[in-house]
């Protein structure tokens, strides 16, 4: 969605270098969220009766809630059909839309994505070769960061002891 959205507003040249910002944070992120779980893990595993699996989704919902109020109030709409508030003026808006059209790019219409523009999705070639090569990278990451499940007969996952059901 964010790259939809990211590219609703950049022309075609500006797109690549928003897009790989956009992709760097992602990769900032991921590197950081496991240094920061592992010294949550290690310095306050215990500390007022809580384990540190609960202490870190304590303080990732602590950081992560006020970035998603804040997400919906500043993370703009379409220029298309973007109202005027007060983070955009109307010239702002305009200024976008008339970008955005010099390069033949509009918003969306209205009944767009029906069956016709669907099948031309499924039987376009560079969307399953561009899913498999961005899921191979996905999956070139570590275990820990690609959502791939840990073996389940193991009583650690990472060198932390986890506690079976049961």
């Amino acid at each position: 969605m964010a790259v939809f959205l990211i590219g609703s507003w950049y022309t075609k040249d500006e797109l690549g270098k928003r897009s790989n910002i956009f992709q760097a944070a992602t990769a900032a992120g991921t590197l950081l969220s496991g240094v920061l779980q592992g010294g949550v893990q290690t310095t306050l595993h215990g500390k007022s009766g809580m384990p540190g699996w609960r202490w870190i989704f304590t303080i990732d919902a602590v950081i992560s809630l006020p970035i998603a109020i804040a997400a919906f109030f500043f993370i703009p709409d379409l220029p298309s059909v973007i109202k005027p508030g007060w983070i955009f003026k109307q010239d702002d808006i305009d200024l976008a839309n008339k970008r955005l059209a010099s390069v033949g790019r509009v918003g969306p219409k209205k009944g767009g994505l029906g069956l016709k523009a669907l099948w031309k999705i499924i039987t376009t070639w560079e969307i399953f070769v561009f899913t498999f090569v961005y899921s191979c990278y996905i999956f070139s990451q570590s275990k820990s960061s690609s959502g791939v499940v840990a073996d389940i007969r193991s009583p650690t996952i990472d060198g932390i002891l986890v506690k079976t059901i049961g």
